[in-house]
């Protein structure tokens, strides 16, 4: 996602309106891979990731193969990414949801005046 400034709601909502929909899922495969075609999907060892209908089509193309298999998923059409949570100098608490391009400074303060 480029750097984009939005200035108000209008802006937020035409993006989201506009931008390709995604549904990122991991898939944990139990199986043999090594002869598998992963071009539409990332693979780490037995971790399989990539957009939800890429995953599919994987699990299905691959089925005599998998033994078994548990998919992950935490957002459905989603049009803006997740924010990168390794680049924040705040404390961020497990299960929050903040998106890509929220701008979290340095050791930012709680609503009462505290640091996180």
């Amino acid at each position: 996602m480029a750097d984009l400034r939005f200035t108000d709601a209008y802006e937020i909502a035409n993006y989201i309106k506009e931008a390709e929909k995604e549904t990122p899922v991991k898939a944990y495969v139990n199986g043999d891979l090594s002869q598998m075609d992963t071009s539409n999907v990332k693979t780490f060892g037995h971790l399989v990731i990539g957009n939800n209908e890429s995953i599919q089509q994987f699990l299905t193309s691959n089925k005599n193969a998998i033994n078994d298999y548990y998919i992950e998923n935490d957002r459905r059409n989603s049009a803006v990414p997740m924010l990168d949570f390794t680049t924040v100098e705040a404390r961020i608490e497990p299960g929050a949801m903040i998106r890509d391009q929220v701008i979290i400074e340095k050791n930012c303060r709680n609503h009462d005046g505290s640091y996180y």
